[in-house]
């Protein structure tokens, strides 16, 4: 089974024993899913305002499952917080970086880290 967009990792019995015998046991390795949630906080420049935009940028988050929003800012860059996994966000970075739709994208300032709130949707502020 595949899941898109989370890291499997696979961890079996430690050795045990004389001579470093693994432990026998009747069932099968176990699989555990790790997802690591990471955050964008992202400021695009360039025609941003007044295109689409913000609607592109939330129709694409959405469709990545990430969550976060996306909003104009009064000096003309709009800001886009975006939560998810790793490779998802990155995604979406490389979806602005192409100027999606009647956009131009000539700048993106990225800084990434870890989620400090929790969001139920990707959301267009206002």
């Amino acid at each position: 089974m595949y899941w898109s967009g989370c890291s499997a990792v696979r961890f079996s019995a430690p050795a045990s024993g004389v001579g470093g015998r693994r432990f026998k046991s009747s069932h099968p390795d176990h699989f555990f899913i790790v997802i690591i949630m990471v955050q964008a906080h992202i400021f695009a420049h360039g025609r941003v305002q007044g295109v689409g935009f913000r609607y592109t940028v939330q129709k694409r988050a959405s469709a990545l499952a990430l969550k976060g929003y996306v909003r104009n800012l009064r000096d003309g860059r709009v800001e886009i917080l975006a939560q998810g996994s790793q490779e998802r966000v990155e995604k979406l970075v490389e979806f602005l970086k192409n100027s999606p739709g009647m956009s131009y994208v000539a700048k993106l300032d990225t800084e990434w880290g870890e989620p400090d709130e929790n969001y139920s949707e990707f959301e267009i502020r206002f």
